[in-house]
Formats: C-alpha cells, sequence, structure tokens
C-alpha cells in the first residue's frame, strides 16, 4: 500500500541505497572527469558523496523495473535524461552555452552504463559545476551594467521573455547580449511600477504654494516610503515652490533608479546565494529528478531533507524547539514561535532573533551564518529530550555585534493547525427557523507512519479517519441538519486514509482501483460495515484538490 500511495498520489519514488547492495561493474566508458573538478567564488567543490553513485544506480534500478512504465534504461532514456537535466537547470536557454551542450554530449548515449554499471553520479556535478561557472558569470556581468547611471529606452529594442523553445547562446558574446537584454527588461518592468517624479513634484508644488507643508507627509504616505518623504521635507525646506518642485523631480527620479538597482541586485543575489549553498545532496536532488522525470512528470527523486519534511507533513508533529524559521541575507531569522514550544516557554527568543551559530548538548558551536536554510533546520532538530544551544543576535539589541546564548530541551511539536477542523455554521431559512450546518476543513489526509530519518518514538500519531470521526459525532450531538466536507485546499496524502475516510459515509465496498503495469488490477475496499453519519452531505473541491481528495470526492460521488 505505501509504494502505491508514493507513487500514484506523490508521483514520487523515495530512493535510499545501501552500498552493500550495489555492485559497480566496469563498462569501460570513458568521460571528462577534469569537468568535475571546478571551484567556485564560494571555495566550496562540489563532486559526489562516497554513497552518491551507488543511490543513483540503485535509483536507475528502480525506475526501470517498478515504474509503471516498465521501460528499461537504455540509451533513449539516457539522452533524455540529459536533456532533462540541462532543462532543470537552465529552463530558459539563458545560461548554457551551445558549446557547453556540445561537450556534455559525452554523456548523451552513456549515462545509462555510467548509472547502471559504474555506479556513478559524476556526469550530474560536471554538469552543475559548468552551470555555477556561467551563473558567476552572469552575477558579475549583471552587477556592472547595474552600475551605468543612465538607461535609454528611446530605441525599438525586443526581449523574449520565454527562451525554452529557442536555441542557447552560441558563445559568451552572445550569453551578454541576452542577460543584458534580460536585465534592461527587468528595469523596465520595476520603473513602470514606479512612482512619477512628475506626480510627487505636482503635489509638493501645491502644497508650497498653499502654504500647506505641515500637510506634506501625509498627502506622500501612501506614494513614497518615510525615508524619502524625510528627505523631501528637508530637501525642499526654504524654497520656491518652482525650486522645491524641481528638487522633488530629480530626487525622486535619483532614488527611484536606486531602488530599481537595488530590488534587481538583491533579486541576482538571491539566486546565486540559493545555488552556493548547494551540496552534494542538493545536486543529487536535482539530477535524480531529472531521471525520474523521464520516465514520468509526475515523479521526482526525494533526498533525505525533503523525506524528512514529508514525514512531519504525514505526522503533523516534529521534534524541535517550537520555532519557525526563515533566510534573511545569508541570516537564520525566527519568524515566529509556536506556543508551548521550547522556544516560546524559554521567554527568551523573539521573532526577527538571527540565529548565528548552533550546537549539540556539549558539542562544539557551528556558526550558520549562509549555511543554507535546510542544514540549520537540520540540525535545530533532533530526538525529543535532547538538548540543543543556540547562539544568537537579539532583534531588539542596540548594536548589532550582540550575542546571546540558550539551552534548550528538544520536545513533541504538534502542527494542529494543519489537523482536520470543524466549525457550525447557522443559518436561517424562508420561514425563519435556524438550521445548523456542520463544516469540516480537511488540509490533507495524514497518517502516523515511520519514514524518514525523523525519531518518531514518544509520538502519538495522528489519523485523518480517527480526527474526522471525532468531528462527526461531535457535530451529530449538536444537532446538525448536514455537514460539508471542505476539500478545496487538499492536494492529497495517504491513499490508505482516503480509503477509510471513505468507509465513513458508506457501508461498505470497493473505493479505488489501482492498474498494475502488468494489466492487474487491485481493489482497495471499505469493508466495515459501520456508518459514522448517513445524513445529508456536500463535498466541496477546486483545481487544488488532487489525488486522495480526488479519490474520496468520486467515490462519495459514486454512491450517492
Amino acid at each position: 500500500m505505501l509504494f502505491n500511495f508514493f507513487l500514484l498520489l506523490l508521483g514520487s519514488l523515495v530512493l535510499l541505497s545501501s552500498p552493500a547492495a550495489v555492485q559497480a561493474l566496469d563498462t569501460g566508458v570513458e568521460h571528462d572527469k577534469t569537468l568535475v573538478s571546478v571551484r567556485h567564488s564560494n571555495e566550496h567543490e562540489i563532486k559526489p558523496g562516497s554513497f552518491d553513485g551507488d543511490i543513483a544506480r540503485t535509483t536507475g534500478l528502480v525506475l526501470q523495473q517498478q515504474h509503471y512504465s516498465q521501460k528499461g534504461f537504455n540509451t533513449e532514456i539516457s539522452s533524455r535524461f540529459l536533456d532533462r537535466y540541462l532543462d532543470l537547470l537552465d529552463p530558459m536557454h539563458i545560461y548554457f552555452l551551445q558549446s557547453d551542450v556540445e561537450s556534455f554530449d559525452m554523456f548523451r548515449n552513456s549515462l545509462d552504463k555510467i548509472t547502471l554499471r559504474r555506479a556513478e553520479a559524476t556526469p550530474g556535478f560536471a554538469i552543475f559545476n559548468r552551470f555555477m561557472d556561467r551563473l558567476e558569470q552572469q552575477y558579475e556581468h549583471v552587477m556592472t551594467l547595474l552600475k551605468q547611471p543612465d538607461w535609454d529606452f528611446t530605441g525599438d529594442d525586443r526581449y523574449v521573455v520565454n527562451r525554452k523553445d529557442l536555441p542557447r547562446p552560441k558563445d559568451m558574446a552572445q550569453a551578454k547580449e541576452q542577460w543584458k537584454a534580460r536585465v534592461r527588461y527587468e528595469y523596465l518592468q520595476e520603473k513602470l511600477n514606479a512612482i512619477e517624479p512628475d506626480e510627487i513634484s505636482k503635489i509638493v508644488r501645491e502644497k508650497v504654494e498653499s502654504g500647506q507643508l505641515k500637510e506634506l507627509e501625509a498627502a506622500l504616505k501612501n506614494k513614497l516610503g518615510k525615508e524619502r518623504i524625510d528627505q523631501i521635507v528637508k530637501g525642499i525646506a526654504g524654497k520656491s515652490a518652482e525650486e522645491a518642485s524641481l528638487f522633488t523631480r530629480n530626487h525622486v527620479k535619483k532614488s527611484t533608479h536606486e531602488d530599481i538597482v537595488k530590488t534587481i541586485s538583491r533579486r541576482y543575489s538571491r539566486i546565486v546565494r540559493m545555488f552556493r549553498e548547494f551540496d552534494n545532496d542538493d545536486v543529487m536532488g536535482f539530477y535524480l529528478t531529472a531521471l525520474a522525470r523521464v520516465y514520468d512528470p509526475h515523479s521526482d527523486y526525494m533526498d533525505r531533507g525533503q523525506l524528512d519534511n514529508f514525514s512531519i507533513g504525514m505526522n503533523l508533529s516534529l521534534f524541535g524547539i517550537g520555532a519557525v524559521l526563515r533566510s534573511e541575507d545569508g541570516y537564520c531569522k525566527i519568524a515566529e514561535l509556536m506556543a508551548a514550544g521550547p522556544a516560546s516557554k524559554s521567554g527568551l527568543l523573539k521573532p526577527n532573533d538571527k540565529i548565528v551559530a548552533v550546537a549539540q548538548a556539549e558539542g562544539e558551536w557551528v556558526d550558520v551564518v549562509d549555511m543554507k536554510l535546510q542544514k540549520v533546520v537540520e540540525m535545530i532538530r533532533g530526538p525529543k529530550g535532547t538538548k540543543v544551544r543556540l547562539r544568537f543576535n537579539p532583534a531588539d539589541a542596540a548594536d548589532s555585534s550582540v550575542r546571546k546564548e540558550i539551552e534548550l530541551v528538544r520536545d513533541e511539536i504538534k502542527l494542529e493547525d494543519q489537523e482536520a477542523k470543524a466549525r457550525i455554521i447557522e443559518s436561517p431559512d424562508a420561514e425563519g427557523r435556524i438550521h445548523k450546518v456542520g463544516v469540516i476543513d480537511l488540509p490533507s489526509f495524514y497518517a502516523s507512519f515511520a519514514v524518514g530519518s525523523v525519531n518518531r518514538e514518544g509520538s502519538d500519531g495522528k489519523s485523518t479517519t480517527t480526527d474526522v470521526a471525532k468531528l462527526l459525532k461531535r457535530l451529530v450531538k449538536e444537532g446538525v441538519t448536514g455537514v460539508v466536507l471542505d476539500l478545496r485546499k487538499n492536494g492529497g496524502g495517504s491513499l490508505e486514509e482516503a480509503i477509510n475516510l471513505t468507509g465513513l459515509f458508506i457501508k461498505q465496498g470497493p473505493v479505488v482501483q489501482i492498474r498494475n503495469s502488468d494489466d492487474t488490477v487491485d481493489v482497495d475496499e471499505d469493508k466495515d460495515p459501520r456508518v459514522q453519519y448517513d445524513g445529508p452531505l456536500v463535498v466541496l473541491t477546486s483545481r487544488f484538490s488532487a489525488s486522495a481528495s480526488e479519490i474520496l470526492a468520486g467515490s462519495l460521488q459514486d454512491y450517492g
């Protein structure tokens, strides 16, 4: 059932491997290993981990043996694998040069042999390293372009935004032309959305002429930020209406340019920072997802971090400190504290505090500034009852160099906001009589089972069916005349829970049929004759409802 669940509902294959289970066979396939030895500006060499080749081989074997299509991993799949990977990294054809793609052609008809027989993932890293070279070159070129003071848009320039069906740049000169065109397009987009200098200068002129300077700040409040308003108020002091208007026009024009440059600069910096934080697990995620999507567009490779997050989403609980974290300018920032979590109970941590280092119990401090957020999260999470220490910069500290330390004991954090919930809506009929309608909001089909490296020991466990059964019992007790099951934001989840939940509303019978690759059909049915609720029922779905939601809704519709 679990395998069907992953394959049919998530469209994902969870692939883990043991090196002992994999035997590499030498085929004599040669490829340029010097492509891997590329060092990027973050001084971190991206290369395969010791088990990555084994993982790649196991992934290839699972796909060709267990995927519904039963396609062998051959030279045809190899060629499509290469194209998929290039398009995952560079979907708009703006990074890789045609010469890059030509150099990668050495892998086109041999990825099957490199992966299955040699148990190597080297091509994935060779290609990623070349991608990083081009990304860094683009970043440097864009930063140079943004230094120019004047941007002229009086010419008849054209730029194709969606380049996925266009050829890649033939050389670096053409690539730089495309990068320049893209930046000019982005600059123009920002400029068209910016406040016009003439509009602001007109308001300033009117207020100065009428002697209503005290009302100027209020007039500009919804058009400019406080810093810009303060600069204008200070700059026009003692000036005539004409002088104040001219000063404002020039100031807004200059500040608009500065704001646009800052916005675009941050945008490109975020992209480069994200990829600079990649490690071999991240590269493997891209590489093997490309392979999975050759077999069908809904299959993905799920790495360890994704698997742990999936487990948390299914179990609606995790073991940690109870803090929602986000990445901001290289810092791990506390976005929110969860009620009753260790972080909140401490009374020392607050939203917007910046975590700069993490240590396990009595272990050494590890600096986490500029570290990928997922890696920081993995360091802070851990088994229930264990200790973690945080070094942080308080948000309310006057001095940004101030550091404080705290030791927290990890505990189970229940994600109650994602559980099924019920409410009652009272509505009068034509004769004025009040009717109660129960509404059950179900955001996902969650269920407790051990998957991933998240330690589930000590967890109470969750079940969609159990929770909804309790809610139905409560609604019936409170005298509702009908129930609405809201699945409009439900993207799916456990197939088993979808089947069991259907059983709360029907006596018994088939719920879903699964066709296997050998044309045999498995029928999953509700075998429990008991019915939890048999009154009027409305099921709400939307374009966001998928997988298990569609199975439940379709089955209930069939049973009427």
